[in-house]
């Protein structure tokens, strides 16, 4: 997601969810998240919860990457 500041400058958010049982499991918040940096985050909630069985993405343009 993202959404502009009073002074028009961007930020955008990473929002990782169990959409099971409505839980947010992670949320980051930067004016730049490249692929990377969601990587890491996703190994954090590994670390913490385990790996999940399936991961679903809201891939828009601005979510491409060679990473992915």
């Amino acid at each position: 997601m993202s959404d502009p500041f009073y002074g028009r400058r961007r930020f955008r958010t990473l929002n990782i969810l169990n959409k099971g049982i409505r839980e947010n499991l992670a949320i980051e918040i930067d004016t730049s998240l490249p692929a990377e940096h969601g990587f890491r985050v996703l190994e954090q909630v590994e670390a913490w919860r385990g790996r999940p069985q399936a991961i679903r993405l809201n891939n828009g343009s601005e979510l491409i990457a060679e990473a992915l």
